[in-house]
Parts: C-alpha cells; structure tokens; sequence
C-alpha cells in the first residue's frame, strides 16, 4: 500500500498536479487544436474517433435554452425526423463539459433522438404548423437526462452531441420564432 501511494505521489510531482486536486485534462490534437475535459467534468473521455470526433460516456443533466424546429433545408413539407432539438447549457454547467480549444465559440448541444422531446412538451397542433413551415421553431427552457456526449468539428466549429435518456422536469415553451439557416458559409 505505501509503494502505491509513492508512485502515485511521484506521478504527481513530475505531472506539477496537487494530490487530491484532478487538473483538466488536455488532449493535443494538433498545434492549434485540443480536447479540454475540465476535472469536474460530468462526461469521462472513452476515444477519439478517426475524424475530430471524441466520445464520451457518463449520464448528466442539462438545463438551458432549448430550440426546436427545423434547422437546416427547411422546405415544407417536412417529417419529424427533420425537426432538430438543441440546447444552450447554462453557464455553471457549459463550464464543466469537455470543449476544443481553438473551436470554442458557443456550446450548443444537439439531442440525436429528438422525437420523444416533440413529442411531450410540443402540442401536436404546434408540430404540425412546424412540419408545414408555418413555423421555424420553438423555443424555451428544458432540462434534460443525457449521456454519451459526442464532441465534433465540422464546418470549423464545435459540435455537440448527446442522447436524451429521461426528462428531469417539464419544459417551458416560450414565444415562437422564425427559422433561421446556419449553414457552413
């Protein structure tokens, strides 16, 4: 037990960390770019993906501004598989999730299974005017159970992915907006 406590002590001498203090965790990429996982973060780093994609697991919950509509190519008549649903953590947990370095403009998180979301805190007279682009989308505060967060870099910003596991308290729907189209340009 001593001779563990001597290695993991000189480990953490020669890394410059603090015992009993976790420092961020930085995955160099390139010169320019890299995976920061903050020590308190929710979501564990498990790989790095051939394309810029990093993989994480870990359950956690979300609370923030919420989208949901259509959010690219919006030409009526749409399905339910166009509409997306993405969030704007609050601050306090925006913070805490893993983020690139030099791709660090705004966290906005996109649920990969938006449906069942539409489904319970959307009416159906509100979806059907969103699916026949008499609306762009609808927008509020959610908070939400998520796990394996998917961090990307496309269109030379981040991207952020998770799926939705459970609803940890019913959404608010505020007004509604009119489309907006973020394409790559």
């Amino acid at each position: 037990m001593k001779l563990a406590a001597s290695i993991l002590t000189g480990l953490l001498a020669m890394s410059g960390a603090t015992p009993g203090v976790c420092a961020e965790r930085v995955i160099a990429l390139s010169d320019s770019e890299a995976l920061i996982v903050p020590s308190d973060s929710p979501a564990r780093f498990q790989r790095l993906g051939r394309h810029l994609d990093a993989h994480f697991t870990g359950r956690f919950t979300i609370s923030g501004a919420f989208a949901y509509g259509c959010n690219l190519g919006c030409d009526a008549p749409l399905t339910e598989r166009d509409l997306a649903l993405y969030i704007v953590p609050d601050e306090t947990l925006a913070r805490r999730l893993p983020h690139w370095k030099a791709h660090d403009r705004d966290i906005r998180i996109y649920i990969d299974n938006p449906k069942p979301f539409g489904r319970k805190f959307v009416s159906a007279r509100i979806r059907a005017a969103l699916l026949n682009g008499k609306l762009g989308h609808v927008t509020g505060h959610a908070t939400i159970v998520v796990d394996r967060l998917l961090a990307t870099i496309e269109c030379d910003t981040g991207g952020y992915s998770v799926h939705l596991i459970a609803f940890a308290k019913p959404a608010t729907i505020g007004p509604v907006q009119a489309a907006e189209n973020h394409g790559c340009g």
